[in-house]
């Protein structure tokens, strides 16, 4: 998955259907992919999710107004 911060305006949608996977920027004020699933721990707007919390990821992307999320890809744990 992948979060586009130009898009993004951190209305908090992707945190409220899928808190697992995606967080806040403090500073920022934009969503960001918790560590956990980033691709690398630099990279905060990149990531790759097991296939069991596909559907969260399904939902973020949905939900989002101004359709920052994008699916990329995935993998199994």
């Amino acid at each position: 998955m992948k979060i586009d911060w130009k898009k993004c305006i951190g209305c908090m949608s992707c945190v409220a259907v899928c808190p697992e996977v995606f967080d806040i920027d403090e500073n920022e004020q934009r969503a960001i992919i918790k560590e956990r699933y980033r691709r690398t721990l630099q990279d905060f707007t990149t990531g790759m999710v097991p296939s069991s919390i596909m559907e969260c990821i399904k939902d973020a992307v949905e939900i989002c107004p101004t359709s920052a999320i994008t699916m990329v890809g995935s993998k199994e744990e």
